[in-house]
């Protein structure tokens, strides 16, 4: 982590922030001498939140080897490997519950009142308890804090969607022009998820610009940090978003939210495009704040 920057006020009902990352120029070119450009999707990864896995942990009874077989089996669940390691690394542990869940966790409970609770919600005569579990987006971890005598098999966790990496939009323009760099600035943009609970990915990342002034701040191995985060590319792109650089072709861009952050790497690159030009359209005021924040560097005024 280079540098970051909160771009809302401290009271903002949403916090927005921008975190700047060195991409080290020898990775880059090892693979396959990639170009991210602004408006590409690179894909930030972190394992589960520590206190979910040790409330998972503590909910099926201990730590062990799981073996998985058979049908119901994932494709991308390992055959054998630690219970810590699957609920950590592997297993999307704020899932949204299912009818397909709550009948397996119905069916293999011993808890009769609990067995009785969720024979509710995937009955028939339930279908409005169940639509309230999905419109307050309950996930599998919130079943385990309401039920805290609920012991669920190894076996729900083919249930479990697999752990998701977060993307986001790089917010830069990065110049490949030139060579013998070490490392090339990637910038990204985002709003702080706060409801119904903390960002699995955006809370760390406010966390780690909030304390870069901090000498030094532990965090736990393969959890970002402000001296490493994992990255990942796919081929192809989860997406084409790129900038037309055709000099007269005008461009319109309309943004909401934190999606500004690609735009803003348009504007940086469309200032050293002679006669290309551009309009913004924000919809909200909080956003010309954010737009302000970012733009306003030396080398953007002439975006302006």
């Amino acid at each position: 982590v280079l540098n970051g920057k909160r771009l809302t006020s401290v009271k903002a009902e949403k916090q927005a922030w921008e975190i700047t990352l060195s991409l080290p120029e020898n990775t880059r070119v090892s693979d396959k001498n990639r170009e991210l450009h602004c408006g590409d999707c690179v894909a930030l990864f972190t394992p589960n939140d520590p206190g979910e896995v040790n409330l998972a942990l503590k909910a099926f009874g201990k730590n062990m080897n799981v073996l998985a077989n058979g049908q119901k089996r994932p494709s991308w669940f390992p055959e054998r490997e630690s219970l810590k390691n699957l609920l950590e690394f592997y297993v999307e542990l704020r899932t949204p519950v299912s009818k397909t869940m709550l009948g397996h966790l119905m069916k293999t409970t011993t808890n009769e009142e609990i067995k009785r609770r969720f024979g509710e919600f995937v009955s028939r005569e339930g279908k409005d308890l169940y639509r309230a579990l999905l419109e307050k987006q309950v996930t599998f971890i919130d079943l385990l804090v309401a039920f805290p005598l609920l012991k669920p098999p190894v076996s729900v966790l083919s249930y479990l969607k697999r752990l998701q990496r977060r993307w986001y939009s790089i917010a830069n323009w990065i110049d490949y022009s030139s060579s013998g760099v070490e490392s090339r600035a990637l910038r990204i943009a985002f709003t702080e998820i706060s409801s119904p609970k903390a960002g699995l990915m955006t809370n760390q990342l406010a966390r780690i610009i909030d304390n870069l002034k901090e000498h030094q701040v532990c965090t736990p191995p393969f959890y970002p940090s402000r001296n490493r985060i994992i990255l990942e590319c796919r081929d192809p792109p989860p997406n084409m978003f790129r900038l037309d650089e055709t000099p007269d072709i005008p461009i319109l861009m309309i943004a909401a939210g934190s999606g500004i952050a690609p735009f803003i790497g348009f504007l940086d690159r469309i200032a050293s495009i002679p006669g290309k030009e551009a309009a913004l359209l924000l919809a909200a005021e909080t956003n010309i704040r954010i737009f302000t924040k970012m733009l306003f560097r030396k080398n953007f005024k002439k975006a302006v």
